[in-house]
């Protein structure tokens, strides 16, 4: 709150305090009591200039070359992505990553948002057929569960240990681009607890935000699934179900393992489970899916 300004007395025991910002705070007085009167000096917190991460302007710059070069956008395609500008969305909650780690969550933006979202641009292979540059709003996954369902299982092995490397970005560059996010969150995020990896049944060290992402993930690409089979559904879902659906498929749940990744939080498992904190997580989705 700003100090004083000054302070004078006027007739009749009325004292008026003046702040710099030009608030007033009025006081009556008389010999048996005091009133004072104060203003509104709330301040909401969106009325504050945000303070983007430092390495904004580079990254963003950089980030959409790469994927305009990896994902073939036209040149229209790519100025439309400027304007969205998920950079700075990243920027605003991720103001002490460092510029690798904030270059990571950069490049999950920007590759979510076009997993999700983007309309499908097809290429051609060497055998003709067009790449599942994947698109479950607006493109072919939205009409077709089964080619769904193979796209977030192939992106979901990516997340395993014993993985293949995706080698070609030229044949899937969102894989690429998933994998390339994957693999700075394991080499950077924090200690966790010893797992056992059902894809390989060999026992191996899940570090905790690494954990926490790929459940996040699962998360997200099963609601983008069930999102599809209920388009294909003859039944209408009640508004519970479908805002369960919405609550993984809107994507904030990977975002809070990305914080805990760039700010590298060495918090014991039993705090992420506690109920009160899975509630605060479920009201941070619900914010955002409404």
């Amino acid at each position: 709150m700003p100090g004083p300004h000054k302070t004078a007395p006027s007739p009749n025991n009325v004292f008026t305090r003046e702040f710099s910002h030009g608030e007033k705070v009025v006081t009556y007085s008389t010999s048996s009591q005091s009133q004072v009167i104060i203003p509104d000096l709330f301040v909401s917190f969106v009325a504050q200039r945000p303070k983007p991460n430092p390495f904004y302007e580079q990254v963003k710059r950089e980030t959409e070359v790469d994927m305009k070069m990896l994902c073939h956008w036209t040149e229209k395609e790519y100025q439309k992505h400027v304007a969205a500008d998920f950079a700075y969305f990243a920027a605003l909650w991720t103001t002490e990553a460092s510029l690798a780690e904030f270059r990571a969550v950069v490049e999950w933006c920007n590759w979510v948002f076009d997993f999700d979202d983007r309309r499908q641009k097809e290429i051609d292979g060497e055998a003709g057929l067009a790449d599942p540059k994947t698109v479950f709003d607006d493109g072919h996954l939205k009409a077709d569960p089964l080619a769904a369902h193979n796209e977030v299982e192939a992106m979901t092995r990516i997340m395993h240990a014993g993985a293949p490397v995706v080698l070609s970005a030229e044949e899937h560059p969102l894989r690429y681009i998933f994998q390339s996010v994957w693999q700075r969150i394991v080499e950077r995020s924090a200690p966790g607890e010893v797992a056992l990896d059902s894809t390989t049944s060999t026992a191996h060290l899940l570090l905790g935000a690494q954990r926490r992402f790929i459940e996040a993930m699962e998360g997200f690409f099963s609601g983008l699934v069930g999102q599809v089979n209920v388009r294909h559904s003859s039944e209408t879902p009640d508004i519970e179900k479908y805002i369960a659906l919405r609550r993984e498929s809107i994507g904030v749940y990977p975002c809070l393992a990305l914080v805990e990744y760039f700010q590298r939080l060495d918090i014991p498992d039993e705090v992420f489970e506690h109920p009160s904190i899975k509630e605060i997580e479920r009201l941070a989705a619900d914010l955002v899916l409404l």
